[in-house]
């Protein structure tokens, strides 16, 4: 039985004989490919734009090449697309993008410059100009963006190429087939037939015009996300590269592991005991490779609550207040403390950690109560400011800055 009713949620009915989105295959239709000279690259970026061309989901759209001379905006099919199958191959439109690192970028609406604002700005206003002779001509002008971001800010440099990526994608406009196309060229639209004049998608050099010359600041210094690395679907070395490369286009320059028990411990075989962990090398491999976006890995571990599957083993009954909690005060429980921050630390060329600290539920009416109860009488309250204090204390004399 065929369903002919149209859910108003699938948007307005399209014209069957004209071209559009459900009639020509996708990959008909006319697309963007980005550009960046490999030599004019700043050395700060080169590398990681090297891994995200390399490792792109699409590869036709990122082109890294060796040539210092901008590539013709062109918009002919590619030559992979010539081929006896292809009887409508999509026009490729080349985006050419060069990165400059200076101190004076500056948001319009702000007085001097800021480390925190890049912006992006075109070479003209279309990047697919017709010319007199024939708009079916290949356009030979460049169509150049220039992306300048703070040299002490490479990360923006990166959130600019994201933005400019989303932007190639997103430029698709709808053109009627009773509108006019004199204005555009017609290598913009999927290839049609020669009596039928050209209407469906196509893309829209205004739209990108409006969307690549743009000013950001960013409202902190720090944008980052915290991944759980301690229970379910654990990123392995190869996922928190993906990631990485996916927080890089999106302006991130932050990234927390958390990492209850499943980072090594010289000497503490116990320590994530059949928890399948990251060991020293994984965890250095993934700082190396966040450094190549200006990405900080910061550690992320617990230091009091959230220990059960540590405090489980015989080995470290003796520094359990509760099932889950260290024992504060104990002087053993701060030996194993600096043993833990030391391990988690030594991968990573951060300076900071995270020593979690939350949900400490029971704190003191364990094994602590038994030992410390009667005599000191203190409140959770206070158990939990004075044990802070001290694993505060490890990490300033390992120079350390903490936070939780």
């Amino acid at each position: 039985m065929t369903d002919t009713t149209r859910d108003a949620s699938m948007g307005p009915e399209l014209d069957s004989s004209s071209v559009q989105a459900d009639t020509v295959p996708l990959s008909h239709l006319p697309r963007i490919k980005i550009c960046i000279s490999r030599p004019s690259l700043p050395r700060s970026i080169a590398p990681g734009i090297e891994q995200l061309v390399r490792h792109h989901i699409r590869p036709d759209v990122l082109r890294l090449h060796s040539s210092s001379t901008s590539i013709p905006a062109n918009g002919l099919p590619s030559r992979d697309a010539r081929s006896a199958t292809a009887s409508s191959p999509a026009p490729v439109w080349n985006w050419n993008v060069n990165f400059v690192e200076t101190t004076d970028v500056h948001d319009g609406e702000q007085s001097g410059s800021n480390r925190l604002t890049w912006s992006c700005s075109t070479s003209s206003e279309s990047f697919a100009p017709i010319s007199r002779s024939s708009v079916a001509q290949p356009v030979d002008t460049p169509f150049i963006i220039t992306v300048s971001h703070h040299p002490d800010s490479p990360h923006l440099a990166y959130r600019a190429l994201g933005h400019i990526l989303g932007v190639a994608k997103d430029c698709l406009s709808l053109h009627t087939s009773n509108g006019d196309v004199s204005s555009l060229h017609q290598n913009l639209f999927a290839s049609t037939s020669s009596s039928k004049p050209p209407s469906g998608y196509f893309l829209s050099p205004a739209a990108a015009h409006q969307n690549l010359n743009i000013t950001q600041t960013a409202d902190y210094e720090t944008i980052g996300t915290m991944i759980d690395c301690s229970r379910n679907g654990v990123l392995n070395v190869r996922s928190a590269k993906y990631l990485l490369r996916t927080l890089a286009l999106l302006g991130y320059n932050m990234l927390q592991l958390y990492t209850e028990d499943t980072y090594e411990i010289d000497g503490e075989p116990f320590f994530g005991y059949m928890r399948g962990g990251y060991s020293h090398a994984e965890l250095r491999e993934i700082d190396d490779y966040a450094a190549l976006f200006g990405i900080e890995v910061i550690p992320c571990i617990q230091t009091l609550g959230h220990l059960g599957q540590m405090l489980q083993w015989p080995r470290y009954l003796g520094l359990r207040d509760t099932a889950e909690v260290l024992l504060p005060e104990w002087p053993e429980t701060y030996v194993m403390l600096e043993k833990m921050i030391k391990a988690a630390t030594a991968p990573f060329r951060s300076k900071r950690i995270h020593l979690g600290m939350d949900e400490t539920h029971g704190l003191g009416h364990g094994r602590y109560y038994s030992f410390y109860g009667h005599q000191n009488n203190k409140p959770g309250s206070q158990i939990f400011v004075e044990h802070l204090e001290k694993v505060n204390s490890i990490c300033q004399s390992l120079q350390l800055q903490s936070m939780i």
